[in-house]
């Protein structure tokens, strides 16, 4: 319930919930938000549970907005040599993890390759210049099979 509640109703400062081993309520909260945070403690105290807020640098929606422009730019990208595998949106860090795929010249049996410092390097220039420094983070670590994206 407050998961839908908080992605519905406060797109813009909901950042996400995880609940503890100790049945505690962690909110992923993107500035202040006192209408989010009064609603969140009105649920979570019916169901008893104790909340902590944790400040995040972008709410759920943004990030998932992110995501979603860079996969609809996936065939522009392919273009300029980046091809896309996954995209995972690292609330905490406020950054859209970007995975590339393999390249064609690595054999199959190859789970995945480590990519070189000047590969991320060129790959994070290509996405830095389109989409702004510190929103998308090039991993070094590829995935094998291709995965078109849509």
């Amino acid at each position: 319930m407050i998961n839908s509640v908080g992605a519905t109703d406060f797109p813009a400062s909901y950042g996400g919930m995880k609940v503890t081993d100790d049945r505690d309520l962690v909110i992923y909260l993107a500035g202040q938000d006192p209408a989010l945070v009064a609603e969140v403690d009105s649920l979570a105290g019916r169901a008893g549970m104790h909340v902590t807020y944790v400040g995040v640098p972008y709410s759920a929606g943004y990030l998932g907005a992110l995501e979603e422009c860079v996969a609809e730019d996936s065939p522009i990208l392919k273009g300029e040599g980046l091809a896309i595998e996954a995209l995972s949106g690292d609330l905490v860090n406020g950054v859209v993890d970007v995975t590339l795929e393999t390249p064609t010249n690595v054999p199959s049996s190859v789970q995945s390759v480590l990519l070189t410092p000047a590969q991320v390097a060129s790959a994070q220039a290509v996405l830095d210049a389109r989409y702004g420094a510190g929103r998308l983070v090039v991993q070094s670590r590829t995935m094998q099979a291709p995965v078109a994206i849509s």
